[in-house]
Parts: structure tokens; sequence; C-alpha cells
């Protein structure tokens, strides 16, 4: 009876707690309908939002070339992680360049990478499919899988061929998407550089600097002929001094000291039996294999992923 006498007296307080919880409840719901999307944004950069379902559709384009180029249809945790870090630092590149680019009217023209698909010798198509015999990008290659792709009946191309081409016609867009934003930086940079570069005003500064002489008498007082005892220096005079000169001192970079151990791996004896024994057993796999060498040579993770195209002799 005492306890329930204590919370008759607490009653006005109750009602109150009790309210308040109510309102939290009902504001925080409130909440959610005004602002929907605030949860649904990934990351932000230069006031453009990146939302969870743009940025999950890069991270799904980045893992089906990862899958695509590794030959594998699964990865491990680690490369999930690379690939997404890759993704966001994608997206944060893409948006600062473009935001510089456009301010000056910098733009990469298809003329400029049909020009360097015709070099063939970018980084980027390096890493493409469509090489040859010596494993150098081959322009031709390109073409002829492009033209055979546009001319392909799909209806009567087989499922698994046609996703394969699928595949590949995705990997060749994503790479031509990255010729353009790399094209782009460095055109950029090449500005940057450039603007840099000494003008005709500080060119002849630096000449006259070099060539102009003159003659001085110089007398120089030593700073030990001076006794300590007739210079008097304030804590407030080392204070001025240093926010003079504090600039001067500034490290951007962070320094880091770091230890390590260098240690070469070696194949040992056992790795190399087991490694013969894997050979072996693939071997018979694939000569038991009449169709479908592709999707046996990805299982079997190969470096070097299989094309089903048709070659001419000497490539």
């Amino acid at each position: 009876m005492a306890t329930l006498q204590k919370i008759r007296s607490k009653g006005a307080l109750l009602v109150i707690v009790i309210g308040l919880a109510l309102f939290a409840f009902i504001a925080g719901d409130a909440w959610k309908v005004i602002r929907p999307n605030q949860s649904q944004d990934a990351g932000e950069v230069n006031g453009e939002v990146l939302s969870v379902q743009e940025y999950q559709a890069m991270i799904e384009e980045y893992t089906e070339i990862v899958k695509f180029s590794l030959g594998t249809n699964t990865l491990n945790d680690d490369q999930i992680n690379q690939i997404r870090d890759e993704a966001w630092a994608t997206f944060v590149n893409k948006k600062l360049i473009e935001k510089e680019a456009k301010k000056i009217g910098l733009t990469v023209s298809k003329a400029e990478i049909q020009a360097i698909i015709d070099d063939g010798t970018d980084p980027i198509l390096q890493q493409t499919p469509f090489r040859n015999s010596q494993g150098v990008f081959d322009k031709d290659e390109l073409k002829r899988f492009l033209v055979d792709y546009a001319k392909m009946d799909r209806t009567t191309m087989q499922p698994q061929y046609l996703e394969y081409y699928d595949s590949m016609n995705r990997y060749w867009l994503f790479f031509e998407k990255n010729l353009f934003q790399s094209r782009l930086i460095e055109k950029y940079r090449s500005l940057i550089v450039l603007a840099m570069s000494s003008n005709p005003i500080e060119a002849q500064n630096t000449f006259d600097g070099r060539v102009n002489q003159a003659e001085m008498l110089i007398a120089a007082i030593p700073y030990n002929a001076i006794p300590d005892s007739t210079v008097i220096i304030t804590p407030a005079d080392i204070k001025s001094l240093y926010q003079k000169k504090k600039e001067q001192f500034k490290q951007i970079a962070e320094i880091r000291d770091i230890k390590y151990i260098d240690i070469q791996v070696k194949a040992s004896e056992k790795d190399k039996v087991e490694l013969e024994k894997e050979i072996n057993d693939y071997s018979v796999k694939l000569e038991e294999t009449s169709s479908d060498y592709t999707s046996f040579i990805r299982s079997a993770g190969s470096q070097y992923p299989y094309i089903d195209l048709y070659y001419r002799k000497e490539a």
C-alpha cells in the first residue's frame, strides 16, 4: 500500500514522462516521413549525393568486371572490400575532376578516345582481353569483336555464348568509360603543369639575376661578439617571432617511421609437388571435356581468360 501511495503522489510526474515518451516516438516517425532519403545516401562530394542504390550499382559493376577478369564466380571478403573502396574512390575522383574541368571548359572528345585506341599503348588497353599472341593490345581484335557483337543473331545463339558476348561487351564499355576519365585527368594535370612553367617576365628576372653583377663592401659582426647580457629576449618576443615564421616549418605531409622485415617467399618442394599434381588433374579433366571449355577454364582459376573467338592463323 505504501508503494501504491508513493506512485499516486508522483502521478503528475508520471503523466509528463509518459507524454514526452509518446511525443518522441511520434516525432521520430514523423521525421522519417519528412526525410525519407536521408538514410539512403551513401555519401556526398561537392554537394552531389551518391545514393545507396547508385553506390550498390557501382559495386555490382566492379564486381562483375573483377570476376570476369579473374575468371572466377566468387570473391573473398578482402576482394569485396577492395571493390567497395575502389568504387567510392572512383566516384570521389570523378566528381572532383569534373567540377574543376567544367569551370574551364575542359572536355574529352570521341576522336581523342579513338586516337588512343588506334595508338594502342595506353595501360588501360593492355588490361583488356583484346590482345594478340604477344600479349599486346590489338585494335583489330577489338573491331572484330564489336562488329561480330553488333551483327550476331541473339535468337539462334546458345545461351552460354550469348552470356559470354554480353559480358565481353560490358567489359569493354567499362574500360572505354575509364579511358574518358583517365584522359580528362591527364589533360587537367598537363594544364596545371604548363600553368606552373615560367613566363617571359619570370625568365627575364632569373636571367638578370645571373648576369647582372655589382661590387660592395660588407662589414659583418659575429653574434658571439655581442655579450649575452646586453640582449634581453622576453617570452612575448619569442611568441611574436614564432607566430611570424611558424608557416615556414609547417609539414604538410605526415611522416611515419616504419620498421619492416623483408622475407622472400619461395615455393617449397611440397608446394611444387602439389602444384604439379593439380596441373595433371586439370589436364586429365580438360581431355575429358568435349564442350564448354570456357566454364571449365574459369573454374580452374586460370590467370589467362579463355576467349571463345576465331583467330587468324598468324595471330
